[in-house]
C-alpha cells in the first residue's frame, strides 16, 4: 500500500518536473525572440549600407554616416576607425606555457 502511494507521487513528480522544464524551455525561446527582436544588431553590410561618400569643398573625399553626427571625417579618421574596427573583430592572441 505505502508502495503504491510512493509511486503515485514519484509519477506526478516526474510529470511536474516534464512540465516545468517544457515551460522554462518555452520562456527562454519567447524572451529570446524578443531580446532578438527588440535589439537588432548591426552587421558590415548594414554599416556600408549607411554611409554616403561625399566630396569636401576643397576636393578632399570625407565620409559621412547617416544618422550620426554630420561632422565629416577625413580619411586618416576613417584610416585610424578601420584599424580600430578590425582590432576590435581580430580574436586576442592568448600566449602561454604548452
Amino acid at each position: 500500500m505505502a508502495g503504491s502511494r510512493r509511486d503515485a507521487v514519484l509519477r506526478r513528480l516526474k510529470r511536474t518536473n516534464r512540465l516545468l522544464l517544457a515551460g522554462s524551455v518555452a520562456l527562454s525561446a519567447l524572451l529570446a525572440g524578443a531580446a532578438a527582436e527588440t535589439f537588432k544588431g548591426r552587421n558590415e553590410e548594414h554599416r556600408a549600407a549607411q554611409r554616403k561618400r561625399v566630396t569636401s569643398p576643397a576636393g578632399q573625399r570625407v565620409t559621412r554616416l547617416r544618422g550620426a553626427s554630420q561632422q565629416p571625417v577625413s580619411p586618416r579618421q576613417e584610416e585610424e576607425l578601420a584599424t580600430l574596427e578590425r582590432e576590435r573583430r581580430e580574436p586576442p592572441v592568448i600566449s602561454g606555457a604548452s
